[in-house]
C-alpha cells in the first residue's frame, strides 16, 4: 500500500508540472534533499523504497539544456533576445512556442478545460494539444512528427512543429535564429551536383545565385584574404519576396592558418526563387573630415581610426535613396561619425564605395546656420574665402573660407549671385564674422 500511494503522489505531481504550460503558473521545484527535524525518531518514511534523485547531479535527464544560455532571433526585420534557451533532445532542437509565436505577432491562449493551445495571427488559427501529436489548422486535423515537450511549465515545439503549426522556418548559426516564411539552410557540404558551379565561380568576388532542384542557391565571394580559415558569422537572414537579405561579420582563424591567397566563400540554400541578395553589414566607422551635396546625393569622406593615415580612410558615395538609420541626410556634416554598410570598394587608397545602408552615430552641435547669396569670391594659394551677403548692412555679412583640394572647394566654382546656406560651429567676432563651415549648401 505504502508503495502505491507513492506512485499515486508521484504521478500527481508530474501532472500538476505538465498542465503548467502557458498557464502562466510556475511550478515549484522540489528540492535536492529534504529536511529533516531531527526532533523526530530517526526512521525512514518509505522504508525499503527506493526514491529517485529528480534534481541531483546523478539524476538520469531525458531534455538537456542547451549550454549555450543566450540566443538572438530575428524575424522581418524584427529583434530580440530569447528569455529561454532552446533545448536538444535526442540530437533535435526544440524552442519556446509561446515566446516565439508572441514575438512574430501571433497571440496565444491556454486553454484548461482541454488541456490545449490556441494560437491566432489575423485570419490564422490553430488549436494544439499538449499531450498529443494532433494539432488542428483550418479545421483540419493534423500532425506532428514529434509531439511538444514541456520543461519547467514552458511548452517547447521542434523545428518541423515550429513549421507545421506557426508556418516559420528557424535556421540556427552561433546563437542566432532566423525566422523565415522559408526554408535558408547555411550548407557546410555541398552536393555533388553544384560543385562544378562553385568551381566556376569561386574566384569571383560577389554574390552568385543558381536555381537548381526546386531551390536557390547562393554563393557568397569575399575579397582575398592572405589566410585560409575564415569563417562567416551570419547576424541575419531574411527572406522577402524574391530578395535574400544577410548581413554577417567575416571572422580570421583563431589559430594559424595555411598562408596562402584565398577568398572565403559562404553557400546557403534557400527553398524559395532568388533573384537578388543585399548584403546588410555595416562594414566600417569614420568621422567625416570632408564632404559635398550634388543633385544626386553627397560625397563623404571619412577618417578612420588612423587620422595621420590615408589606408584607412573611405571616400562613400550616398544616393538620395540611401537608407539612414538613426538620422537623415541632414546630419551630414563635418564631425559627424557614421557607419557604413557597403558590399565592396576600390583598392585606391583611400578605397571608394557607394553605401547601401548608413548608421547616424554622433553629429555635432552646430553653432549656426547662415543662409545668404555670394558677394564677393576670392582665392590665394590654399583658401578660397567667399563673402556672403543676406541684407545690405556689411555687419550682417559673414566670410566663409573652404581649404583647397577639398570636396567642399569643387563647389566654390562659377558662385556668383547663387545662394549658399552654411553650418558652422565657430565664428570671429569681426565685422563680417568669419568661419570655416561643417557644411555647405549650394542651391542650384
Amino acid at each position: 500500500m505504502k508503495r502505491t500511494a507513492f506512485l499515486i503522489v508521484m504521478s500527481a505531481m508530474l501532472l500538476l508540472n505538465t498542465g503548467a504550460a502557458f498557464a502562466g503558473i510556475e511550478p515549484k521545484e522540489l528540492p535536492e534533499t529534504a529536511s529533516v527535524d531531527e526532533s523526530l525518531p530517526s526512521r525512514m518514511l518509505y522504508e525499503g523504497i527506493a526514491i529517485p534523485a529528480l534534481y541531483g547531479e546523478d539524476a538520469n535527464l531525458p531534455v538537456l539544456i542547451s549550454n549555450k544560455p543566450e540566443y538572438n532571433w530575428s524575424s522581418e526585420g524584427k529583434s530580440g533576445k530569447l528569455e529561454s534557451s532552446p533545448i536538444y533532445e535526442k540530437g533535435s532542437m526544440y524552442f519556446p512556442l509561446r515566446e516565439i509565436a508572441e514575438n512574430i505577432g501571433f497571440t496565444v491562449e491556454w486553454n484548461e478545460s482541454d488541456r490545449s493551445v490556441d494560437i491566432c495571427k489575423e485570419e490564422f488559427t490553430a488549436k494544439m494539444y499538449i499531450d498529443s501529436k494532433n494539432f488542428e489548422t483550418g479545421g483540419d486535423l493534423k500532425n506532428f512528427d514529434a509531439g511538444p515537450l514541456v520543461i519547467d511549465g514552458k511548452t517547447f515545439l521542434s523545428e518541423s512543429g515550429m513549421e507545421k503549426l506557426l508556418g516559420i522556418f528557424i535556421t540556427a548559426q552561433n546563437g542566432n535564429l532566423f525566422l523565415n516564411p522559408c526554408d535558408v539552410e547555411i550548407v557546410e557540404t555541398p552536393v555533388k551536383e553544384i560543385e562544378d558551379w562553385i568551381s566556376e565561380n569561386r574566384e569571383t568576388v560577389g554574390r552568385h545565385i543558381k536555381r537548381m532542384d526546386g531551390f536557390s542557391y547562393v554563393l557568397i565571394v569575399e575579397e582575398e584574404k592572405n589566410t585560409g580559415g575564415y569563417t562567416f558569422d551570419f547576424s541575419n537572414l531574411e527572406v522577402e519576396g524574391g530578395i535574400l537579405r544577410i548581413e554577417y561579420d567575416l571572422n580570421p582563424p583563431s589559430e594559424t592558418a595555411i598562408q596562402v591567397l584565398t577568398k572565403p566563400f559562404a553557400l546557403l540554400r534557400i527553398s524559395n526563387e532568388i533573384y537578388q541578395v543585399k548584403v546588410d553589414r555595416f562594414a566600417y566607422t569614420g568621422t567625416i573630415s570632408d564632404l559635398k551635396f550634388g543633385e544626386h546625393g553627397a560625397t563623404l569622406y571619412l577618417e578612420g581610426g588612423n587620422l595621420d593615415e590615408r589606408f584607412d580612410d573611405l571616400v562613400v558615395m550616398a544616393g538620395i535613396d540611401t537608407e539612414i538609420e538613426d538620422g537623415t541626410s541632414m546630419d551630414f556634416k563635418i564631425g559627424t561619425v557614421l557607419d557604413v554598410q557597403y558590399s565592396f570598394s576600390t583598392r585606391s587608397i583611400p578605397a571608394q564605395t557607394t553605401a547601401e545602408k548608413i548608421r547616424v552615430i554622433a553629429a555635432p552641435d552646430i553653432y549656426s546656420t547662415y543662409k545668404g547669396s555670394v558677394k564677393e569670391a576670392i582665392e590665394d594659394e590654399n583658401t578660397f574665402s567667399i563673402r556672403l551677403a543676406k541684407d545690405s548692412n556689411l555687419a550682417n555679412d559673414l566670410i566663409v573660407h573652404v581649404k583647397k583640394g577639398s570636396f567642399m572647394a569643387s563647389q566654390m566654382q562659377e558662385l556668383d549671385g547663387k545662394t549658399i546656406t552654411v553650418e558652422y560651429t565657430i565664428m570671429t567676432m569681426s565685422i563680417p564674422a568669419q568661419t570655416s563651415p561643417i557644411k555647405i549648401c549650394v542651391e542650384r
